[in-house]
């Protein structure tokens, strides 16, 4: 899951969406590797196990914080390190998709059910 983008505070519906979905994907799944894909200001906010048992937390050394910064963070360096992680499907907002990334990607729409996500993979 690519939240690069989520700064708590300034981010809000990404944050709840996050900390709401994210946990319950994990436990109706366990048996897929869930990643979060988290900028420096989304892991010092939320801490190492936000989003439960069944999802790893991955921290980037971007800054979300900034438009440019975030933006290279999700070009570049989230790409580079879904490949490292061995992602097969990243989930990821339509703000925050990156535009060459050699794994298929899902566009979320936050008002999706957790059902919705779990088709769609």
């Amino acid at each position: 899951m690519n939240l690069v983008g989520l700064v708590p505070g300034r981010t809000p519906g990404l944050e709840r969406w996050a900390l709401d979905t994210l946990p319950v994907l994990g436990a109706a799944r366990p048996d897929v590797d869930w990643v979060a894909f988290l900028g420096r200001e989304g892991r010092r906010a939320l801490g190492w196990d936000p989003f439960g048992p069944h999802v790893r937390t991955v921290r980037l050394r971007v800054t979300a914080g900034r438009a440019l910064r975030r933006a290279i963070g999700t070009q570049v360096v989230l790409p580079q390190v879904a490949a490292l992680h061995k992602v097969d499907v990243l989930l990821t907002p339509a703000a925050g998709a990156p535009r060459r990334i050699a794994v298929r990607t899902v566009v979320v729409d936050p008002a999706a059910s957790c059902g919705d996500l779990l088709d769609a993979l």
